[in-house]
C-alpha cells in the first residue's frame, strides 16, 4: 500500500516539477524568481540543468546592445520630446529582472549543492557584469565545495584560486 502512495505523490511532484521548469522559458520576470525559488525548496537535483540556464539568461529586448540604447539615453538627457522614454524604462526593467533571474539561479544551485553547477557557476556566474551576481555565484561555489569563507574573512575576500581548486 505504501508504494501505491509514494508513486501517487512522486507522480505529483514530477508534474509540479515539469510546470516550474516551464516557467523558467517565460518572459514573466516574477514568475520566473518564484521558479527558481520554489525548484531550490523542492531540493530535487533534476533542476539543476534546467536553473544552471538561468544563470546565463540575458533580456529579450528591443534594444540589444550599448549603441542602440546610447542615443536614448543622450536624447532622455536632453528632454527630446520625441524620445521613446517608454522604451528606455522598458529597457533598464528588463534588465533589471533577468539580473534577478540571474541572481536567483546562482542562490537556488548554491542551496541545491550539486557538483555538476560548479562549472557553470565558474563560466557564467564569475564573469557576470552584475556585483551582486558575482557574489551569489562565489557564495554557491563555497558552498557546494565546502570551502570555509571565515577562513578568509568572508566570501568576498577568497582567493580565485581556492574557488577554482580542486
Amino acid at each position: 500500500m505504501g508504494s501505491f502512495i509514494d508513486r501517487i505523490k512522486n507522480s505529483q511532484k514530477e508534474k509540479k516539477m515539469k510546470k516550474l521548469i516551464a516557467t523558467l522559458q517565460g518572459d514573466d520576470i516574477d514568475a520566473v524568481v518564484s521558479a527558481i525559488e520554489t525548484l531550490q525548496e523542492i531540493g530535487d537535483i533534476l533542476a539543476i540543468d534546467s536553473i544552471v540556464k538561468m544563470l546565463s539568461r540575458e533580456a529579450k529586448s528591443e534594444i540589444t546592445n550599448d549603441e542602440a540604447l546610447g542615443p536614448i539615453v543622450k536624447a532622455a538627457l536632453e528632454e527630446n520630446p520625441d524620445t521613446d522614454l517608454d522604451l528606455f524604462i522598458k529597457k533598464m526593467n528588463w534588465d533589471e529582472g533577468y539580473r534577478k533571474i540571474r541572481i536567483a539561479a546562482a542562490k537556488a544551485l548554491g542551496a541545491l549543492g550539486d557538483r555538476k553547477a560548479l562549472e557553470s557557476l565558474i563560466k557564467v556566474g564569475l564573469a557576470d557584469i552584475d556585483e551582486e551576481v558575482r557574489f551569489e555565484a562565489t557564495s554557491a561555489i563555497v558552498k557546494i565545495k565546502g570551502i570555509d569563507p571565515e577562513k578568509y574573512g568572508g566570501v568576498k575576500n577568497i582567493p580565485l584560486a581556492d574557488l577554482l581548486a580542486g
